[in-house]
């Protein structure tokens, strides 16, 4: 009977990259199996090697160093080799843009393509390709006949006519939930006689309306935008939630400087959308996510900069940790220059304000607070 690679079976590609990125920190072999190896699953040594000199998997690109952190830092056996003093660091809200942080220190997006799951998955292609053959049309027809709805039929079109594997399921979702907004603004006036400025011509109701249910389909078979679809807010929640956003405006005020174009892009779109939700369900749904997304992002820019901290700090950091803990300031020469670091402390004041305004997880302040305290 022949030998079953067990390695090569049920190694994820995503582990392959992991591993990638350990062989080039000069991970030993024994601690790169104590992360991989699973009850049900071994991971040979020599596998790993096998990787090392390109015979396996040559082709899998290393993880970025952020997401070998947030792979490590949210181990089962994280508290085995960890450092004790540290917390833990949340993870990042589903119902929202992730991010990641690559190894220039630009944010960057995560890739989130529309996925399916069922029967509609056979089809997911063919109903993305009716989906960006609707939008050309409705676009087709003009501003003078689309009115209120031109710009986001135009912003909707030109995300959805990207290849699938491209485009932010996020994104998208966000895009096409502004299309929905416009069709209820024109719903709730459409018996009105008189000229209302949300009442669309009737030549691009019917055409609108028929996007906008292939849209529905589309967004309902893939599990994070159907959940987004079921976010409510109550009046409360909503306020607080335009009330943290207020907060993060310096943030996002220069983005730009440690960003990529895409995640300046979900970013920009998002915050955006809330700014314009009308007091409906689908605008409250607007500020469910641009609160999520902002929340992510603040805590993706704190966790970069701290992990690029405790990299430059080295095997110092545990007793930093219990300087801090004690209440005695460490200041790390040439701390403040990296990128991540001197764009937190620039902008403290603003990324406290809006992580207490969200009720961010307790560990992101007091990681923040280490970070300003080392520097």
């Amino acid at each position: 009977m022949a030998e079953i690679d067990m390695a090569k079976q049920s190694l994820e590609i995503f582990e392959v990259a992991l591993i990638k990125t350990m062989i080039e920190r000069g991970y030993a072999n024994k601690t790169i199996q104590f992360y991989f190896n699973k009850p049900d699953r071994a991971v040979n040594s020599g596998r790993i090697s096998e990787i090392k000199g390109g015979d396996r998997w040559p082709d899998v690109e290393p993880a970025s160093q952020f997401e070998l952190y947030e792979f490590i830092d949210h181990h089962p056996l994280r508290e085995q080799l960890g450092i004790k003093e540290e917390p833990e660091p949340p993870r990042q809200v589903d119902a929202a843009s992730i991010f990641t942080v690559k190894d220039d220190d630009q944010i960057e997006l995560l890739p989130d393509p529309i996925e399916a799951v069922g029967e509609i998955a056979e089809s997911l292609d063919e109903l993305y390709q009716e989906l960006q053959a609707k939008s050309s049309d409705v676009l087709a027809l003009g501003h003078n006949l689309l009115g209120e709805a031109a710009r986001p039929v135009e912003q909707f079109d030109a995300l959805i006519q990207r290849e699938r594997a491209e485009v932010s399921a996020v994104l998208l979702w966000s895009k096409g939930n502004r299309l929905r907004a416009t069709l209820n603004a024109h719903d709730a006036v459409a018996n009105q006689e008189d000229m209302h400025p949300s009442k669309l011509d009737g030549g691009c109701v019917e055409q609108l309306r028929d996007l906008i249910h292939a849209f529905n389909v589309l967004v309902a078979s893939d599990p994070r935008t159907a959940e987004l679809d079921r976010i409510s807010l109550g009046p409360e929640d909503r306020k607080q939630a335009l009330q943290a956003l207020d907060e993060f405006r310096e943030v996002l005020a220069n983005a730009g400087e440690i960003s990529t174009p895409n995640a300046l892009e979900a970013i920009n779109d998002q915050i955006e959308a809330s700014d314009t939700a009308p007091e409906t369900a689908d605008g409250d749904r607007d500020v469910a996510l641009a609160q999520g997304t902002a929340q992510n992002y603040a805590q993706t820019v704190i966790l970069g900069a701290y992990r690029r901290l405790r990299s430059f700090i080295g095997e110092e950091i545990s007793s930093a940790w219990k300087d801090f803990k004690t209440g005695v300031v460490r200041t790390v020469s040439g701390a403040a220059g990296l990128t991540l670091v001197a764009f937190v402390a620039q902008h403290a004041p603003a990324l406290q304000a809006f992580i207490a305004a969200v009720k961010a997880n307790p560990a992101v302040q007091t990681i923040l607070e280490f970070i300003l305290n080392i520097i």
